[in-house]
């Protein structure tokens, strides 16, 4: 957004971070009350629409507005998909798995600098959006597709590599792009 500046643009992490932080509590409680399934199913499908909102922003206002709803969809991420690898993975696989998921996330939240940067540099601050709705469109395809055969015990005639591969990549590779969208929004408005 032209003429925005650094302390108007940091309204957007605001915006973002204050639903995070508050929404994370409530979900939990969704989550034990509804199905974490459900619940993160939900959440994502609204956090990829929440995600496309933002590139449609006209002004600071709906900007701040669209991430904030971003923010309460994301809020589900971290916390449920822990309980969910709680659920699904044996004791022994456990650690691995959870250790698995965080690195994803916290490379994706590291690498977002470079990538949101160099989108909003190319092309906008809106391209930032654009791409990551994209992502979570197909994220939220990976949920409802590979994440539905979760707990199954090779349902589909699935080869050894596949299915060690469904079971400890698919949490990460759906969960991996909502981590990434709060820092490309700081990035890109920082570059516009």
């Amino acid at each position: 957004m032209p003429g925005i500046n650094v302390a108007s643009a940091a309204l957007i992490i605001t915006a973002y971070m204050l639903p995070f932080g508050l929404f994370q509590l409530i979900f939990g409680y969704l989550a034990d009350k509804f199905g974490k399934r459900q619940v993160i199913s939900f959440s994502m499908v609204f956090f990829t629409i929440s995600t496309g909102l933002c590139a449609l922003g006209v002004g600071l206002t709906d900007l701040a507005i669209y991430r904030a709803l971003t923010g309460v969809f994301a809020a589900s991420v971290m916390p449920v998909s822990l309980a969910l690898i709680g659920d699904i993975f044996p004791l022994k696989e456990r650690q691995s798995a959870i250790g698995t998921f965080m690195g994803i996330s916290f490379l994706g939240q590291g690498l977002s600098m470079a990538i949101g940067g160099s989108i909003a540099y190319f092309f906008n601050w809106r391209g930032v959006f654009v791409v990551y709705a994209v992502l979570a469109v197909l994220s939220t395809i990976l949920l409802f597709t590979i994440g539905n055969l979760w707990g199954q015990a090779n349902p589909i005639g699935l080869p050894l590599v596949m299915q060690e591969a469904k079971t400890t990549a698919s949490i990460p590779t759906f969960i991996i792009f909502p981590p990434l969208n709060n820092s490309l929004g700081f990035v890109s408005l920082g570059n516009s």
